[in-house]
């Protein structure tokens, strides 16, 4: 079963290693989450909040970014690119 949280407000949650493989996140706001270990193999985060987020997990670099925003604060790691996965400071 896939995960379905389009447009919904995950502000502050712990999604600390949740299996977001193919998860729907497209425009959700997922500001402050710490998403510290979290599968995203096939996610969707189209537009997705990530302004002081924590999102060192798994597989980032084969879900989609386009659109994210994120801030300073974001935290990413170390050899993941957003700008160049489509994100927007």
């Amino acid at each position: 079963m896939v995960a379905f949280f389009r447009n919904t407000s995950l502000r502050n949650a712990n999604l600390k290693s949740a299996a977001l493989n193919g998860a729907n996140l497209d425009y959700a706001d997922l500001q402050g989450a710490n998403l510290n270990g979290a599968d995203f193999g096939g996610a969707s985060l189209v537009g997705a909040k990530l302004q002081g987020a924590s999102v060192l997990g798994q597989r980032l670099d084969m879900a989609n970014w386009q659109g994210c925003i994120y801030d300073k604060k974001t935290i990413w790691p170390g050899m993941f690119d957003p700008e160049e996965a489509g994100c927007t400071l």
